[in-house]
């Protein structure tokens, strides 16, 4: 199994069960980004 079938299988459907869609977590990842971002001087 690779990287693409494991996350078609198991971790797309997990994340979908768990009510995050893909916009959440794109919208998540931004914010990430933007905090750390904010953090450093």
């Amino acid at each position: 199994m690779n990287e693409a079938e494991t996350r078609a299988e198991h971790i797309d459907p997990a994340l979908a069960a768990a009510g995050w869609g893909a916009l959440s977590v794109i919208q998540e990842l931004v914010q990430m980004l933007l905090n750390r971002k904010a953090k450093r001087p």
